[in-house]
């Protein structure tokens, strides 16, 4: 019994001893906690989840100097098959729309190819986001995949937990070092030299020139010898542009009042829109025009696409185009029509183009 007690009473003698010192433990994990140093964010690592099919390939949150939020994102399409975007959305943690001002395209989206999703001009003090400090926001998407019906619609939500880095001012950064889009087609800075990017080095002054290699919306270059679609975004050739993907006025390519663009490109030619090859359309004006079949001289403003050496030869068909040509766009009939892409909500009537 004796011994019982004496075993008993030496850890009760070390803690009347020295309780100030677990005190003072305790104090200093406390605060530590407190100040966010031993908090879960801390010690998490950075993530990007959007979905097992869209790669996250490099992803970045950031607070500009005018006190605005950016969420940065280079993705790749690994469906199976293209899809449709119908629209993106950056939202905080308290699941608010973080009002960006300037957002990712939308449209279809090819397989296999990459992009750069960018969400910029955010309101900060919705996104929380301070320099040097973890933050996490949801990236929300809606698409369907491009053969299906256009009233299909799914879904995607994921997030980005990253540190927060931020953008400094521009004034006097080469463009190809800024963090900038400069030129507005997909392709942000020197992205390591590859033949035909924007940029021959980070101390080039313009960001500009040709389509960018490896990046931006349709980063894995064309596959086939022509390929068309309908998007916000074009690095490739603008053959006209339309006021929305369904139901659409028309303007040339040359207009800056629609932001929709029927692009097409090609793996072995290059595009140009002269009218030595095809002139698919004739638009009533160069903007907020109805279109027409252009063999048919309805209109007097020729929308046209051609290949420097093959030659482009467009038909119309209510039937879907051939495995052998491309759908440039959809209109609701052959004279003094509304325009639709092929795959949203597309017209009977289907232009459908090939390089012979």
């Amino acid at each position: 019994m004796k011994y019982f007690n004496s075993k008993s009473q030496a850890p009760l003698e070390f803690l009347t001893t020295y309780w100030w010192v677990l005190i003072v433990i305790f104090l200093l994990i406390g605060a530590l906690w407190y100040f966010g140093i031993l908090g879960p964010s801390k010690i998490l690592p950075d993530r990007c989840s959007i979905d097992p099919n869209l790669e996250c390939k490099f992803y970045k949150l950031a607070e500009t100097d005018a006190g605005t939020a950016i969420v940065r994102l280079k993705l790749t399409n690994n469906f199976p098959s293209s899809i449709v975007i119908n629209n993106w959305d950056a939202i905080s943690t308290q699941g608010t729309s973080l009002g960006c001002t300037i957002m990712p395209p939308v449209g279809i989206w090819l397989s296999k190819e990459t992009r750069d999703v960018e969400f910029a001009g955010c309101n900060n003090d919705l996104a929380g986001f301070v320099f040097d400090q973890k933050a996490k926001t949801k990236i929300v998407l809606s698409y369907r995949p491009a053969l299906a019906d256009a009233s299909f619609s799914k879904k995607i939500e994921g997030e980005v937990f990253a540190t927060v880095t931020s953008v400094e001012s521009l004034l006097g950064v080469p463009e190809c070092n800024d963090d900038t889009d400069n030129d507005g087609d997909g392709c942000i800075d020197y992205d390591g030299g590859e033949a035909g990017t924007d940029c021959t080095s980070p101390s080039d002054p313009t960001e500009s020139g040709s389509a960018c290699a490896g990046g931006g919306a349709l980063g894995g270059g064309p596959t086939e010898p022509l390929e068309c679609f309908v998007s916000n975004f074009c690095e490739d050739t603008a053959v006209f542009k339309m006021s929305a993907l369904a139901d659409a006025h028309s303007e040339i390519p040359s207009e800056t009042n629609f932001i929709y663009r029927a692009c097409c490109r090609s793996a072995t030619d290059t595009l140009t829109t002269d009218c030595s090859d095809s002139n698919p359309l004739d638009l009533s004006a160069n903007s907020d025009a109805h279109v027409a079949d252009g063999s048919l001289n309805y209109f007097g403003v020729p929308v046209c696409i051609s290949a420097n050496a093959g030659t482009i030869s467009c038909r119309y068909d209510t039937l879907p185009c051939l495995a052998t040509e491309t759908c440039l766009a959809t209109i609701s009939s052959l004279t003094d029509a509304h325009a639709a892409d092929c795959v949203t909500n597309p017209f009977n009537e289907k232009v459908c183009c090939k390089i012979i």
